[in-house]
């Protein structure tokens, strides 16, 4: 099933189009959380820190990967809207070749390079052997993740938002299956990550399938891969900016998780905690929104409607920051007993772990609006086709996440962790908003001189 996003309600075809994406994402977040619960309470407090201490590497690889496939499957949104599916399927076979080669890139750098990343990081000792076991596995499944992600925003692309909910709710499913039965056979961390990785495989799995049985016009003939050089160097083009600006975040955040690892823990267990809560309202609940406006934006400037474009922005950042709001109320006043969740009665550091997570939480909820900005606005600017400009504000995010980083976590300890990535929020809210502010009034003017 595929939707045209340029005709009809925006405010029908948005929301339409965001709760699937949403019921997708909040289940990617459930299963990640699933990690997190079975190593925090069926292994121990260090098996959790360990998974936390590797989330900084994970996102400047496999975020990498993600950026570079949500950008190379823009140009099939675009195609679509225009109604050109020769130049479509060639973008398709484009983004296929380009991903295949950046997955394989990954895991060739990454794997060799496990332990003197780690040792760079300064992971505590304790945590080191798990942490370098999760990130093997994870590293060995990057192919996987590609994937998923690829024929997921492919789907997307042609407007089909449930075929993806679908697959993720399957390989969720699957994955904590996985994890509780690894781990009972006493795979510990590796049987968690284990279960990630074939979660992925089988979300791939499922939406090639639907692809190649329901939506055949995303099926690239052998003509469109032997012509597929100038497609896969335009997907390269928007997914590479893309996927470096996902990394450039990532490079602030690994460099925020070397200086809280020097914290010690207690305080790497608790930033762990809470950062899953987090994800759940930001990647879970605000950005799906963001994420869906990627494919209505790009839809409809290849269809010349860049009214509709307006229009659908203006009321998407009505329904964001209502969603920030609502976010940062359940955050503060109910944090605490998610973060409970991830640990066992006995725990031994329990309450400080808890104590810690909740200042982290409640300062992260007082920036919410300014993330808001950053989830809609980056993803507008994207999906119009300026991926290098958007790679601006993932410097600016780099910026104000190591300056506080380096003024404050010495001093301040958690409460300088938990300012970091709200002060690079701000400044990068603010840059994407005039960016795109700059950029579709310069189309509206265009299109009127027509």
């Amino acid at each position: 099933m595929v939707k045209d996003l340029t005709k009809g309600d925006p405010l029908k075809l948005i929301l339409g189009f965001y709760f699937p994406i949403m019921a997708s994402m909040l289940l990617q977040q459930a299963y990640n959380v699933a990690d997190t619960v079975v190593v925090g309470r069926m292994v121990d407090a260090k098996a959790l820190a360990a998974v936390g201490a590797t989330g900084s590497v994970t996102v400047l690889f496999l975020g990498f990967v993600e950026g570079c496939t949500a950008g190379s499957a823009i140009p099939v949104a675009r195609y679509f809207g225009a109604g050109q599916y020769d130049k479509m399927r060639r973008a398709v076979a484009g983004a296929l070749i380009f991903t295949l080669l950046i997955c394989a890139v990954i895991t060739a750098l990454g794997l060799p390079l496990i332990t003197q990343i780690l040792r760079l990081m300064h992971c505590p000792a304790d945590i080191f052997a798990y942490s370098r076991t999760y990130l093997f596995y994870i590293f060995l499944g990057t192919v996987f993740l590609g994937l998923s992600n690829l024929t997921s925003g492919l789907l997307r692309a042609v407007g089909n938002s449930r075929t993806p909910l679908f697959s993720l709710a399957v390989a969720g499913i699957a994955n904590v299956g996985f994890n509780i039965l690894f781990v009972s056979l006493g795979m510990k961390v590796a049987g968690v990550a284990l279960g990630t990785v074939i979660a992925q495989f089988l979300s791939a799995l499922i939406c090639g399938v639907y692809i190649f049985r329901k939506v055949p016009e995303l099926i690239p003939r052998k003509e469109d891969v032997a012509r597929a050089r100038k497609a896969t160097g335009r997907a390269a083009a928007l997914g590479a900016p893309m996927g470096f600006q996902f990394s450039i975040t990532a490079i602030g955040s690994l460099v925020l998780q070397t200086a809280t690892n020097t914290l010690g823990t207690v305080v790497v267990s608790a930033v762990t905690a809470a950062g899953k809560i987090f994800l759940i309202f930001a990647c879970g609940i605000m950005e799906p929104l963001g994420t869906g406006m990627v494919t209505y934006v790009s839809q409809n400037l290849g269809a010349g409607r860049i009214d509709r474009v307006r229009r659908g922005m203006r009321l998407s950042l009505i329904i964001i920051q209502g969603i920030a709001a609502v976010s940062a109320v359940i955050s503060v006043f109910g944090g605490k007993r998610l973060m409970g969740l991830f640990l066992s009665g006995s725990e031994p550091a329990r309450d400080a772990i808890l104590s810690n997570g909740a200042t982290y939480l409640t300062i992260f909820a007082a920036f919410y609006p300014a993330l808001a900005l950053v989830f809609l606005y980056r993803n507008a600017v994207q999906g119009l086709g300026y991926g290098k400009t958007a790679m601006i504000g993932g410097i600016l995010e780099l910026i104000g996440r190591c300056g506080v980083t380096f003024a404050l976590i010495a001093p301040l300890g958690i409460v300088g962790v938990s300012l970091a990535s709200p002060v690079a929020w701000f400044f990068a809210g603010v840059f994407f908003l005039a960016v795109y502010l700059i950029i579709i009034r310069r189309l509206q003017r265009h299109q009127e001189r027509k």
